[in-house]
């Protein structure tokens, strides 16, 4: 099978790199055109990508919500309850092992505080005065949601 596979390696480069003459000379005429020595990998690649994308997009389209219940749960899940009581508690209680629902999940980890949203509009306002720039030509201001007005000379 090695064997195989250089020889056809090696019979692919000959083709592709020796010119026309050469095979005339030989009394080889009948063969493929050297155009397909090039179109052959680009298309083999470009199939290979398309597969890679494909496959994924399918998996990406198959999957569920994240919010969805059925991600992460079956019918053996553990879920998560309310604990009981502080005064009910003994002293050396322990929290027993759990599952947590995907929405608390979702929501502890993507879902901005309040102090993250302070901190966006801080830079966001700290960046502002370089969001804008004037034409040394037209003399018109533009800013980056695309409004243009006249500016005074």
């Amino acid at each position: 099978m090695y064997l195989t596979s250089y020889v056809a390696f090696g019979l692919y480069l000959v083709w592709a790199y020796v010119p026309d003459a050469v095979f005339h000379d030989l009394g080889i005429t009948y063969y493929p055109h050297q155009y397909w020595a090039l179109i052959i990998p680009i298309w083999l690649m470009t199939f290979v990508w398309f597969i890679f994308v494909a496959f994924m997009s399918y998996n990406l389209m198959n999957t569920p919500p994240l919010d969805s219940y059925m991600c992460i749960t079956d019918d053996h899940a553990n879920t998560m309850e309310a604990p009981p009581p502080l005064e009910n508690r003994p002293s050396d209680w322990m929290p027993e092992l759990h599952d947590l629902p995907i929405g608390l999940v979702n929501t502890l980890l993507y879902m901005p505080t309040d102090e993250s949203l302070e901190e966006k509009e801080e830079e966001r306002d700290a960046l502002m005065p370089l969001r804008q720039f004037q034409s040394p030509v037209t003399g018109w201001t533009k800013d980056t949601v695309g409004l243009a007005t006249a500016h005074a000379l």
